[in-house]
């Protein structure tokens, strides 16, 4: 069973341990600001779990082996779906963690640049239009930003309107 796997104790630990620095009142502004950093170091983690999901429920095919396996296999995961799983994601992490929207949404989609860089220095001679890629990511990012956005705008009239009714 997946709850009793040391593995998912030790991730558990980790999380446990990361929520306790983010989340932890009277701190200085050092500890502030890695909680920040902390938080956008799990929403591109949480960006990478989501592709990984998308895939599992579209079976999506794989790409073939070659030069553009990964990205290949990341930019076919990437549907309507995977986008609108982004603005829901977004939506939550503006209302919960008020993050800058633009970092927030970039955070997200932090494995494709770094895939790509990653085949183009493994694969000498691919990825040659490397800044076309990185607007075309940036593109990507775009549900989560608008997502961020809404979420947190959600929680701004949410707290005038506790405001009003005290």
């Amino acid at each position: 069973m997946l709850v009793e796997s040391p593995m998912f104790a030790i991730v558990h630990f980790h999380f446990s341990i990361i929520v306790q620095i983010c989340v932890k009142p009277g701190r200085s502004s050092m500890q502030k600001n890695t909680g920040k950093w902390l938080k956008y170091i799990m929403m591109a983690f949480a960006g990478c779990l989501l592709i990984l999901l998308c895939s599992a429920i579209q079976e999506t095919a794989l790409p073939q082996k070659g030069e553009y396996y990964y990205s290949g296999s990341l930019r076919n995961n990437y549907t309507v779906l995977c986008a609108s799983l982004f603005f829901i994601l977004g939506i939550g992490i503006g209302y919960f963690f008020r993050l800058h929207p633009w970092l927030s949404g970039l955070s997200l989609v932090l494995v494709f640049p770094l895939v790509s860089l990653y085949e183009a220095a493994v694969h000498r001679g691919s990825h040659n239009l490397i800044p076309f890629e990185l607007v075309v990511f940036f593109l990507f990012a775009l549900p989560g930003v608008a997502g961020v956005y809404l979420g947190k705008y959600i929680a701004h009239r949410r707290k005038e309107s506790k405001q009003v009714t005290k």
